[in-house]
């Protein structure tokens, strides 16, 4: 048998809309903009799905830009416009302390 234990708990955790993370030949990845506004392709490490959202284990930082939406128009090392779009901070924080309890 296989024994899981929780060791520890995560204090934080990034998390990501769903919609927002594609699949290539088995590595998931987001497009990121970078200060320029250039689409850039961030190869990321995924975690456990909490509702809409998807916990970014690594490959993320708290302060790159993701891309949400036009995913499908888009290419790296494309200049794009951005309308930046704001995550519901009360939303976010429950679902954060909730990604947090259930890290190991």
């Amino acid at each position: 048998g296989q024994v899981e234990l929780q060791l520890g708990q995560r204090a934080q955790a990034l998390l990501v809309d769903e919609t927002a993370l594609g699949a290539e030949q088995g590595t998931r990845y987001l497009l990121t903009l970078d200060e320029r506004n250039t689409i850039t392709y961030r190869p990321v490490g995924v975690g456990e799905r909490i509702g809409a959202w998807r916990v970014i284990r690594d490959g993320l930082g708290p302060d790159d830009r993701v891309v949400v939406s036009g995913l499908m128009r888009l290419r790296p090392g494309m200049t794009v416009t951005p309308e930046e779009v704001a995550m519901d901070s009360a939303t976010t924080s429950t679902m954060a302390a909730t990604a947090a309890r259930s890290q190991p």
